[in-house]
């Protein structure tokens, strides 16, 4: 599917453009997170967008299982990627982080139904043959 290939495409650009831009320029990154905060609203549409279109696609071609598995590895690519900075992020934790449910509803609706639906799929083809 041309679409699948074109999305994975642009992956690979981005964080291969990402990683040799920081690897060059460190404190772009610090620059860059920093104007979109300045446009925090337009970044979570443009994100939710993207996630529509993503989306699509994934839960078009893939079991929600699969998609699951997926998430759970990028979930563990990710902290040994931030893993060499974790006494920094735990040092202004108290000074940076309040949780809002205010502020993330939408995320934690998400969350919660892809979680829900994953434990129905994972549990419910055995429901009664446990052994």
């Amino acid at each position: 599917m041309l679409g699948k290939r074109i999305l994975a495409g642009f992956f690979g650009t981005i964080i291969l453009l990402k990683m040799i831009t920081l690897a060059i320029y460190p404190q772009l990154g610090l620059t860059v997170a920093e104007k979109l905060l300045e446009h925090r609203s337009l970044a979570t549409i443009i994100s939710m967008a993207m996630i529509a279109i993503t989306g699509y696609y994934i839960f078009t071609s893939l079991s929600l299982i699969d998609i699951a598995m997926v998430m759970l590895f990028t979930g563990f690519l990710i902290s040994t990627t931030t893993a060499p900075y974790f006494a920094e992020l735990l040092k202004t934790r108290s000074e940076t982080f309040t949780f809002d449910l205010g502020r993330a509803w939408l995320q934690w609706l998400i969350w919660g139904t892809l979680a829900l639906a994953v434990l129905y799929k994972a549990i419910y083809p055995y429901r009664g043959r446990w052994r």
